[in-house]
């Protein structure tokens, strides 16, 4: 038996219950009990881990460290994994490479199975640490000028409970602590992007966007909202700053890459945009439905329309806003983009969590309601890994059981696809709809 889902699923349940029962009896937190929540979730997760591998044993054998291997062979240019994951030089981002060198270095050559892994989760919990010292920094830096227009609590008590829902995340537990993903890297290093955004450091957010970009492309868009923030200003000093750091930023990562693999920069490149949808292949024939769909129809012009077309809801998202982009907007184009990229994951709602932690999209039930149905999705994931007769991750891709995957597909995307609508619709309605239902009444 493998500890997830076998073990985990069980722990995955008592969170979501813990979770509800704080939201219904409205108990208030201190931020020292907050902060000693977040390490007791995430270190006693991986004492938990260990002590089941040692009495068990159920180690966690499928998750994303294994996975990372293959690739970071392909970077090492291993000849047994170099010929089927070639194209991985061209589709990896250029930090994403240089990450997985670092971690080579560091973990990879040093540790291996159970020990290897917990090290990986010890990296993750200082980068998730890091995402909520940055959010209670926005917060206090109170960068956004307004958070929303509902004034049903004081902010500082919607802030407080997104801080105890961050505290013992089990979506963050389960993608960082279990399942091992590397996204808490990317995430830290964006939110502390838009952190100096609200400071008006506007060259060190410039950088960490760019940066977080390099490793996972999803910060683009907000470097795209704060361009078009100060476009609209007409502050042009500005917006030079953001795209010339972020332009060399860019130039520096691929040319790093394709020094490193002894390539012509502008072959390079040219290379990069047609290979990296490739990525999606990996994870095994299209498991999830907008994979499946991609993986038969793709067309590389498709994610370039793509990108063109939510640059332009960017644009309108910026310029109907009296200040800049909200926070919300923030969330409400990441969702987008979520929506309608090739290769989805459920782990992708850990991108929208910290801009919600700041004011529980406008009320505790709104963002309820969001987090009940990406808990849903999930636990739907867990529970098809959970069925008998070894129907795990790898035997939902085959024939005999593909019937497994179409229920899944059907079910549990369809369910976070709606969770990431309401992030789009709460922003909508919040922004546009009551605002003018307020001048229609006046």
């Amino acid at each position: 038996m493998n500890f997830d889902p076998d073990i985990f699923i069980y722990v995955y349940g008592i969170f979501g219950a813990i979770t509800w029962l704080v939201y219904k009896t409205k108990y208030r937190l201190t931020f020292n009990q907050i902060i000693f929540l977040f390490f007791l979730t995430r270190l006693g997760i991986l004492l938990f881990q260990f002590i089941c591998y040692v009495i068990g044993p159920y180690y966690n054998a499928i998750n994303e460290v294994a996975y990372y291997q293959a690739p970071l062979a392909a970077v090492l240019v291993d000849p047994h994994y170099f010929s089927p994951y070639q194209f991985v030089k061209y589709g990896m981002p250029p930090m994403f490479q240089f990450w997985l060198l670092g971690y080579n270095a560091v973990i990879f050559s040093n540790t291996s199975g159970i020990f290897r892994d917990l090290f990986f989760s010890l990296f993750n919990i200082a980068f998730d640490f890091s995402t909520l010292y940055f959010i209670v920094k926005i917060f206090n830096a109170r960068g956004f000028k307004q958070f929303s227009l509902n004034e049903d609590e004081s902010a500082r008590e919607k802030f407080e409970f997104g801080l105890f829902f961050y505290s013992i995340s089990i979506f963050n537990v389960y993608y960082n602590n279990v399942r091992n993903f590397m996204d808490a890297i990317p995430i830290a290093l964006a939110i502390a992007g838009i952190y100096f955004y609200t400071k008006n450091n506007h060259a060190g957010s410039a950088f960490l966007l760019s940066i977080a970009t390099l490793m996972k492309f999803v910060p683009i868009f907000w470097l795209l909202l704060i361009i078009l923030k100060y476009v609209k200003q007409k502050n042009y000093q500005t917006v030079i700053t953001y795209l010339a750091i972020a332009a060399t930023t860019a130039m520096a990562g691929f040319l790093s890459s394709a020094i490193y693999f002894n390539e012509n920069p502008l072959h390079y490149f040219t290379e990069f945009f047609p290979q990296f949808y490739r990525w999606s292949r990996l994870s095994g024939d299209g498991i999830q439905l907008n994979q499946a769909f991609w993986y038969e129809y793709y067309n590389s012009f498709f994610f370039i329309a793509g990108l063109i077309g939510i640059s332009i809801l960017g644009f309108l998202f910026v310029w109907k806003e009296k200040n800049g982009p909200s926070i919300h907007a923030f969330t409400a184009i990441t969702s987008i983009y979520f929506i309608f990229q090739p290769w989805y994951d459920q782990r992708y709602v850990l991108w929208i969590i910290p801009f919600m932690c700041l004011d529980l999209y406008s009320s505790k039930r709104n963002f309820m309601t969001i987090i009940g149905l990406f808990y849903i999705s999930i636990f739907i994931y867990l529970v098809f890994m959970h069925i008998p007769n070894n129907l795990g991750i790898y035997t939902l891709v085959t024939s005999p059981t593909r019937f497994v995957g179409d229920i899944y597909r059907v079910s549990g995307q369809f369910i976070s696809y709606a969770g990431f609508g309401l992030t789009i619709f709460y922003y909508l309605k919040n922004r546009f709809f009551e605002r003018q239902m307020k001048i229609i009444e006046k």
